[in-house]
């Protein structure tokens, strides 16, 4: 008895022809002999993949459902190569839709980039962004980049008039608040410091009044 085909469901990122592959179970291949278990595990060897199920569907039949992991923002690699992340603080290489265009997902930064990125940089970064657009996902969506390298003084940089705003780390939902607030009233900022809970510092653009 031969596997008569896999069939890959739930995968958006992660070509169906990979995940086979990685599993190890082809059309032809002895049914009897078939281990959906070590499928599983080759399975799980992909980094964009956060959850797995092999099953039969009939005697000759496997099916594969994916859940992929969904990138919430970017990473700097050493030399230059940017990794996607996720909620969950996992890099990933960039997605086959993206070979050669970098996504349009806020950069978690920090000073000094070179060598390996430390993992709770990282975490800060994805946790700061979750407040963010938890607080605001209107705010989130404007958001290019997040600098967590003080770990007293979270540096968000806007799309939006290219602002640089710095925020307690400890009150991320109350500044975006109160920054929302102030940028719609003033506008033309270059720097918005909420880092104090009893006034804001704000710095206008050169030629602005």
């Amino acid at each position: 008895m031969r596997i008569s085909s896999v069939e890959v469901y739930g995968n958006r990122f992660v070509k169906a022809d990979e995940i086979v592959r990685k599993a190890g179970i082809f059309p032809g291949d002895n049914a009897l002999e078939v281990s959906l278990e070590k499928a599983y595990k080759g399975i799980m060897e992909i980094s964009r993949i956060r959850r797995a199920w092999v099953s039969r569907a009939i005697p000759t039949k496997v099916r594969i459902k994916v859940e992929e992991r969904v990138p919430i923002a970017l990473v700097k690699w050493k030399d230059g190569i940017v990794y996607e992340v996720d909620r969950e603080g996992v890099l990933m290489k960039l997605s086959p839709p993206s070979e050669g265009s970098i996504p349009d997902l806020p950069i978690i930064s920090w000073r000094g980039r070179s060598g390996e990125p430390p993992a709770r940089l990282i975490k800060d970064g994805v946790k700061a962004l979750e407040e963010i657009s938890s607080a605001s996902p209107s705010f989130a969506s404007w958001i290019s980049e997040v600098d967590v390298s003080d770990p007293d003084v979270l540096s968000v940089r806007t799309m939006w008039e290219d602002c640089k705003i710095l925020m307690d780390p400890k009150e991320i939902r109350r500044s975006v608040v109160r920054a929302e607030r102030l940028l719609s009233l003033i506008g033309d900022v270059e720097l918005l410091d909420l880092t104090h809970e009893d006034r804001a510092i704000v710095k206008r653009k050169a030629g602005k009044r």
